[in-house]
């Protein structure tokens, strides 16, 4: 039972299974204030990867006396760059990395926050602190040599491919959320607002498209005769799109004989896609079509010249006013692509129990289990007290509701799997994918394995949901008719059997 003094409850989260919450916010949820603080954990351990990469911070840190004097305590050899750089990034992101595995495993199949495991998850913070700051200090005394290195690279590699498809797969449920949802209001006589937003929901996804589809050829395609590839890439994945948007204008059959179109999900599939693709295309490495070499004779002072000039497929002057050069366009990708990895991790702490959770197994197999499914934002109690706990918080104004007594909202083991594919994914950015003794914060350089990566995880995407939705329409409606001639053949036998 939790303490009804503030200062010692504080004490419990910290150093015990109770719950994090707040005497200054009214009851909190526990579900929701355990995913904030992995989130502050995931935050700060991305800010220190991008400090320990930028060269503007290693030039601050160099000047500093103490530190030359610790390296030449600690490091080897007084070799200060042992402390930072690509491989102080990757010792950092992988001890954040084996922590959350850690926790991936202990809460392996958790069916409800009262147990031991749950506990562990949801309290226990102050030690949790000091384990992840442990193992970023101990990443230090572990030597990594090139082989070494080079197996931490293809793993993260894997990893931060696998993200990229997770992102998807949470995006697909997020859009199919928005849809059910959306659907079911204007089917229940609700507002016309709800289909205005949906529409407008899907012209800003195929504008978003349309947008990336144009930058890619129009800044990077020209001129043709000699940049073709950069507009094959965005052609095959605009083409992909089409088959997309095609097949989700079709209707669905659902299960309760209602026919929906998932053209939200193809929307925002399609301008992932294409997100992806000039992503893709940004640090794709730069193309030089021909050089020329030119003399020129200074009567003067005769002198020869030499002028040397190449043409890159790469954007030009837009326009008089602004000009968009390619570090710019490479900032502008590293920035989008970091609010996405953001909002997907985001999304992933909010999940409610309607995907991989165990709520839904823990419903049907105890009826009398109430599981409560908590909205995006999930953190306000927003239904009426069930037990003498809830109550006495209510009356108290502050502290942790359990709301996950019975069962859980979301799957432990998923959430923490996401934050370890988040982190490498992170760690692979930051430290340029397969190039990371070039990578700086400052200055993104281009290469091949990312360019790769990237535009193979889109086509893979739009295959994968293409896949989706020939199962929807093809696959499950011929079960769901074999299903019913086999309940209707058994009923006619049974019917027959009881006659005789």
């Amino acid at each position: 039972m939790p303490s009804e003094n503030c200062c010692v409850a504080k004490v419990e989260c910290c150093f015990w299974s109770q719950p994090f919450s707040m005497c200054c916010l009214p009851p909190l949820k526990e579900s929701c204030t355990t995913r904030f603080l992995y989130i502050i954990y995931f935050i700060v351990s991305a800010a220190f990867s991008c400090a320990l990469v930028s060269k503007t911070v290693e030039d601050k840190i160099l000047q500093l006396p103490r530190f030359a004097n610790f390296c030449d305590l600690v490091g080897p050899e007084g070799d200060c760059s042992h402390f930072l750089g690509h491989v102080a990034v990757y010792r950092i992101s992988y001890a954040t990395a084996i922590f959350f595995l850690v926790f991936a495993v202990i809460t392996f199949w958790v069916k409800k926050s009262t147990t031991i495991r749950g506990g562990i998850h949801n309290g226990y913070w102050f030690w949790k602190l000091l384990l992840l700051l442990g193992m970023w200090i101990g990443s230090y005394y572990i030597p990594i040599n090139d082989p070494e290195f080079r197996i931490l690279l293809y793993i993260g590699f894997t990893a931060g491919s696998l993200f990229i498809i997770v992102q998807l797969w949470l995006l697909l449920d997020l859009a199919a959320s928005w849809n059910r949802r959306w659907s079911e209001k204007i089917e229940s006589g609700g507002s016309k607002c709800w289909y205005i937003v949906m529409v407008l929901f899907i012209l800003i996804s195929y504008g978003t498209s349309l947008f990336f589809g144009y930058v890619c050829i129009a800044w990077y395609g020209l001129p043709f005769e000699d940049c073709y590839q950069n507009i094959v890439y965005p052609f095959v994945s605009v083409l992909l799109c089409i088959v997309i948007s095609i097949m989700a204008f079709l209707p669905i059959k659902t299960q309760d004989q209602q026919r929906r179109t998932p053209i939200m999900q193809a929307a925002m599939v399609s301008a992932y896609v294409m997100f992806l693709t000039w992503s893709a295309i940004v640090i794709k490495p730069p193309l030089i079509l021909k050089e020329e070499v030119g003399i020129s004779l200074n009567e003067t002072v005769f002198t020869e010249t030499s002028n040397k000039s190449s043409q890159i497929c790469q954007p030009t002057r837009l326009n008089s006013f602004y000009e968009m050069d390619n570090q710019q366009g490479e900032l502008i990708n590293a920035i989008l692509s970091a609010i996405l990895t953001l909002a997907v991790v985001l999304y992933a702490c909010i999940q409610t129990s309607r995907t991989v959770s165990l709520g839904e197994l823990n419903e049907s197999s105890h009826p009398h289990i109430h599981v409560e499914r908590s909205s995006i934002w999930c953190c306000c109690q927003e239904t009426s007290p069930r037990t003498p706990e809830e109550m006495a918080v209510r009356k108290r104004g502050w502290g942790a509701i359990h709301n996950e007594a019975e069962a859980v909202g979301y799957s432990y083991t998923f959430f923490h799997l996401t934050f370890l594919l988040a982190t490498l994914y992170v760690m692979m950015t930051l430290t340029n994918w397969y190039s990371p003794s070039e990578a700086k914060l400052e200055t993104l350089n281009r290469t091949w394995p990312p360019f790769w990566v990237k535009l193979a995880s889109a086509w893979f995407g739009a295959v994968l949901f293409c896949v989706r939705l020939f199962v929807l329409h093809c696959v499950q409606p011929s079960n769901r008719s074999e299903g019913s001639s086999r309940s209707r053949r058994g009923g006619k036998r049974s019917s027959r059997s009881t006659a005789v």
